[in-house]
């Protein structure tokens, strides 16, 4: 009986996620979580260490923040749009004790100040990337940029490297000048 509660929930969450990607909203892309190896695949294609900031635009449940600070010694920022997401996203920083290196913010990510970011992960869709890569703020020339699945549409000249080593594509950029 618990197994198919779990599954209306999980069913209920997909067309959620669906309909407000398909009807006219903020919303950029459906929530899909990444699994853990393509995201450590996408930290390693990134060269994350220990001396970075990685953000990770349109979070989910924090999986990457979490990743990239437990695994790779960086700090990171997760920006989630859904409350749902984000509260779960903090709280599995929290279950970690990773407060001290990943921070959590609710909230749109267009006009973000994403200065600070070395690395910036993205699991977005075509129309997501461009949209959302247009409108962050201080984004600076070379930041790495690492998106699954989805190439970043105008940046094919800062293209560094096209990984499709697990039978997925995992994107690396280096960030043009804003």
């Amino acid at each position: 009986m618990a197994a198919a509660g779990g599954a209306v929930r999980g069913l209920l969450q997909e067309l959620r996620s669906w309909g407000r990607y398909l009807l006219p909203s903020r919303y950029v892309a459906v929530y899909y979580p990444t699994p853990l190896h393509i995201a450590r695949a996408m930290l390693r294609l990134a060269g994350v260490t220990s001396s970075d900031t990685v953000f990770d635009l349109g979070c989910g449940d924090g999986r990457i923040c979490v990743l990239a600070a437990e695994e790779f010694g960086a700090r990171s920022v997760g920006v989630e749009l859904d409350k749902t997401l984000a509260d779960a996203a903090a709280a599995a920083v929290r279950a970690k004790g990773l407060q001290e290196r990943v921070r959590i913010v609710h909230g749109d990510c267009r006009q973000l100040d994403v200065s600070r970011a070395s690395v910036i992960t993205l699991y977005l869709s075509d129309s997501g990337n461009r949209r959302l890569l247009q409108s962050v703020v201080g984004l600076r020339e070379g930041t790495r940029v690492v998106s699954l699945y989805f190439p970043v549409k105008g940046w094919e000249l800062r293209l560094v490297q096209l990984d499709r080593s697990k039978n997925i594509d995992i994107h690396l950029y280096a960030a043009p000048d804003q």
